[in-house]
């Protein structure tokens, strides 16, 4: 087993997959007797894994920076995201009006439709033309791999409509059409907030959870809970089991003996399965689903399995059918949390007790602090958080959510002949938020921890091995020693004198963190979008997360345009701010401004450069913020959306040195970025912050044209992702996060 998983994991980790043909070398190792076995079950799982990594990458489209407008007939395939704007669905691709096998081979894409009056649904077949563009993502430490998501669900392109030719509202009637059905009624019949988690809770559609309440659920550690997946499918389950020993108990005194073992595993085994597809059968549910399966086979006459037995089998099926599964944190979790389980029925078997009512509440207590000391690291390496207070809420919240999905079938049934009855419901979910809501707000209740460095984390696994381990409890506690660096050592910063700046990818846009052993200075927030949402959440914030940052000592909003300062609200709400440096007023906060000036960060100098004396008539672009960073080996500048006029200004005022590192201006514009600025800063490196294939064409070739002909490399984070420049007291450095973390579907 450890073999064959080992050779799937292998295949996941490799850049190509082309090396998964070299690997096939090993089979000259064959000769050894002791390894024969364990080689062959690894060449199995490197086989598996590269065919159906193959078989994803054969269907979708290469990338490119230019958008490819087809004709596509297709039908819609999902649950329809809606806001004031845009609507977002999958669609599955009927025909394509193209003679191109890369066109030809497309199954699944991701649209979005723009300010149109018609409502799509789901069985929609529609004829359109299409932007399509390639699934490609955003490339940033630390942030979610969309690449990998988009070739583990099977969606090749993603793209918009330009022209709806045809639109036909569905006519058949199947499970999609159910579920966009029930989530319509569920929203005429109850308040929004319970509408839109009975719609979580249902159907997996938690699109109507807004920021607020995922964060109340983070905090509380019961995010899983509206997560359609292990615990849900379990729950359904032993529903379907009970009702299928309730039918069977008048079958045994009719005669039918043998329909007692076989007829509550076939009800608990349907009733999953209808639930699983309501669902929407995601890659969470899909993975429960098939653990369920497997346990219940293992009930059945002729198999004799163990739970561990049943546990390892499951674990085989599931990376077999999906291999990507085995970087999926919510793969660990869950297995993690059964194998927990299983382990503390083993110890509850070996102490007995002789009433079960009094024993019931005392396990149940220790079955979650065994899952918090068990689930912490998973916690901790995924998701840099640890939640001491989720133990208390995980005991109140796991069995009232359950009690109510087991009473939902009755509940709404009883709404459907009685429409007063939403009440209850509406009272009953609005308590379970009001309780998360409270607890959100505690002080201290989460524990925001840094990625921790090989050293701690073998101290912290050796020391929760023993912690569950059934020791005497001053053993226990003794173990709790070597993991308790994990939680108050800081995460490894630049030596004193050093710096490193991260340039993110956060598509059009800008978002610069320039990190010290002293403090921290964030230059610009990324973009921010109509509904009120921006980039910083899925680009800097990960990386913040994982550094345990709560505060940041400088922040430079380097002028208003929504792609430099869109996140800004993000950053207020979630982060401490020293102090607020701006080239023009931010809505609600009062900023310095960023004219001249100049301070220290330990030994890293921070230069504001001042190119106008008059800053009235000037457009927004030339009231940016320009901050020079220097360690006196390596330096950087840094022009916000400066046009030609103001760089002549700033070379005139003679402010300029040569440097290190130079950020384009205004994300490659061809009026940034003068061939002068270039003569006189002299940088060693271009680095160019701008989204692949944007509309604006940015980098324009004129620019890089000006940056090639005086053989100046540059980097771009549309093509490479995020840049980390690395200034070191004796090198610069330029690492492109994109090779650096490159998988075979990394797209480029």
């Amino acid at each position: 087993m450890i073999a064959y998983i080992g050779g799937i994991l292998t295949v996941a980790l490799l850049p190509s997959l082309t090396y998964a043909a070299l690997l096939a070398l090993l089979l000259l190792l064959l000769r050894f007797k002791r390894l024969r076995q364990s080689l062959l079950f690894y060449l199995l799982g490197v086989a598996v894994a590269a065919i159906w990594g193959a078989w994803q990458l054969h269907h979708r489209l290469p990338s490119s920076p230019q958008a490819q407008d087809l004709q596509i007939t297709g039908r819609v395939d999902s649950l329809v995201q809606r806001d004031d704007q845009r609507q977002v669905f999958e669609l599955a691709v009927l025909t394509v009006e193209s003679d191109l096998p890369t066109h030809q081979r497309l199954r699944r894409i991701r649209l979005s439709v723009y300010h149109t009056d018609i409502r799509f649904g789901f069985g929609d077949e529609i004829k359109a033309i299409i932007r399509l563009r390639a699934p490609r993502g955003l490339h940033n430490p630390e942030a979610r791999d969309t690449e990998r998501y988009y070739l583990a669900s099977g969606l090749d392109a993603r793209g918009y409509i330009r022209t709806l030719v045809k639109h036909e509202p569905a006519e058949s009637f199947g499970v999609g059409v159910v579920r966009m059905r029930v989530k319509n009624w569920l929203h005429e019949q109850f308040e929004p907030q319970a509408a839109n988690t009975l719609s979580a809770l249902i159907i997996g559609d938690r699109t109507g959870l807004d920021d607020q309440h995922w964060e109340w659920l983070r905090r509380t550690g019961t995010a899983h809970l509206l997560v359609v997946s292990g615990l849900h499918i379990a729950v359904m389950a032993t529903l379907g089991w009970l009702f299928g020993r309730l039918i069977a108990v008048p079958l045994q005194l009719c005669g039918w003996m043998g329909c007692s073992r076989w007829l509550p595993t076939a009800a608990a085994l349907l009733l999953a399965t209808l639930y699983a597809a309501l669902a929407g059968w995601g890659l969470p549910v899909q993975r429960a689903w098939l653990m369920l399966v497997v346990f219940l086979l293992g009930n059945w006459q002729l198999l004799s399995l163990s739970g561990w037995q049943r546990l390892k089998l499951s674990l085989l099926v599931i990376v077999s059918v999906q291999p990507l599964a085995i970087l999926e944190p919510g793969l660990w979790l869950s297995f993690g949390a059964v194998a927990l389980i299983l382990w503390q029925l083993q110890q509850r078997r070996q102490q007995p007790l002789s009433c079960v009512w009094l024993r019931l509440p005392g396990e149940w207590w220790r079955l979650q602090l065994t899952l918090f000391a068990g689930m912490s690291l998973v916690m901790v390496m995924n998701f840099n958080q640890l939640s001491p207070a989720g133990i208390v809420m995980n005991l109140i919240a796991v069995p009232w959510i359950s009690a109510t999905i087991w009473a939902l079938p009755v509940l709404l049934l009883l709404v459907l002949q009685w429409p007063d009855a939403a009440t209850l419901l509406n009272w009953n979910l609005e308590m379970i938020w009001g309780v998360l809501q409270w607890a959100a707000q505690i002080p201290g209740l989460l524990l925001q921890v840094g990625r921790p460095s090989l050293m701690l984390l073998v101290l912290a696994i050796l020391g929760s091995a023993i912690i569950l381990l059934p020791l005497p409890f001053r053993i226990r506690a003794i173990a709790l020693l070597p993991c308790l660096p994990l939680l108050v050592l800081p995460v490894s910063q630049p030596s004193r004198g050093h710096f490193n700046a991260w340039v993110f990818d956060v598509g059009q846009g800008q978002a610069i963190l320039i990190e010290t052993a002293e403090g921290h200075l964030l230059y610009d927030t990324g973009p921010g979008f109509g509904n009120g949402r921006s980039a910083f959440a899925y680009t800097v914030e990960p990386y913040l997360r994982s550094q345990a940052r709560s505060e940041l000592e400088w922040v430079v909003v380097s002028h208003a345009d929504a792609d430099h300062s869109g996140g800004f609200a993000a950053l207020r709400q979630g982060y401490a701010i020293g102090t607020l440096l701006g080239g023009e007023e931010l809505p609600n906060v009062q900023v310095q401004e960023c004219r001249s000036g100049s301070w220290q960060i330990g030994d890293i100098s921070f230069t504001l450069l001042d190119p106008f004396g008059d800053y009235a008539d000037l457009s927004s672009n030339d009231r940016s913020c320009v901050l020079r960073v220097s360690n006196g080996r390596c330096s950087l500048l840094l022009t916000g959306d400066l046009s030609q006029s103001g760089e002549y200004r700033l070379l005139s005022s003679g402010l300029v040195e040569p440097v290190t590192w130079l950020v384009a201006g205004h994300h490659g514009s061809r009026d940034s970025t003068a061939g002068a600025l270039l003569d006189y800063a002299m940088p060693e490196h271009v680095v160019i912050s701008a989204g692949y294939g944007n509309r604006f064409g940015h980098p324009h070739a004129d620019v890089i044209e000006r940056i090639e002909n005086r053989e100046i490399p540059w980097s771009s984070t549309a093509r490479q992702g995020a840049l980390l420049l690395k200034a070191d007291s004796d090198s610069c450095s330029v690492i492109s996060h994109r090779e650096l973390k490159k998988r075979y579907w990394t797209a480029g």
